[in-house]
């Protein structure tokens, strides 16, 4: 939800590069935590949460590189099948013209 008023606040900076770069890191680290967290919950029943972030920033090197090889790289198309369902929906919707709605038309009083 943050995430929402991030992007909002965003589109108040007056430099178009700065803001367009933000905007496009925020949709990129909002679409990577959505894949942590359908991997999270198809395979572990286990969302992303703060219990998972305990976890993941307790754990030694070698007990998080054993937990790849165990459970992540055995499903690696599941991983890759949803970075190219991110990247087709990211072009998907940069293709739609960004068009203003004339409130004319939709307030009929």
């Amino acid at each position: 939800m943050a995430f929402y008023f991030v992007y909002d606040a965003i589109s108040f900076i007056k430099n178009r590069f700065v803001a367009e770069s933000l905007k496009s890191f925020i949709l990129v680290l909002g679409i990577v935590f959505s894949c942590i967290d359908i991997f999270g919950s198809y395979y572990f029943h286990f969302p992303l949460s703060n219990e998972l972030g305990n976890i993941l920033f307790t754990t030694h090197y070698k007990e998080s590189l054993e937990f790849l090889h165990a459970y992540v790289y055995p499903h690696w198309y599941f991983v890759i099948g949803l970075i190219l369902i991110a990247i087709g929906s990211l072009k998907l919707f940069s293709l739609v013209p960004n068009k203003p709605i004339p409130l004319k038309k939709w307030l009929v009083f």
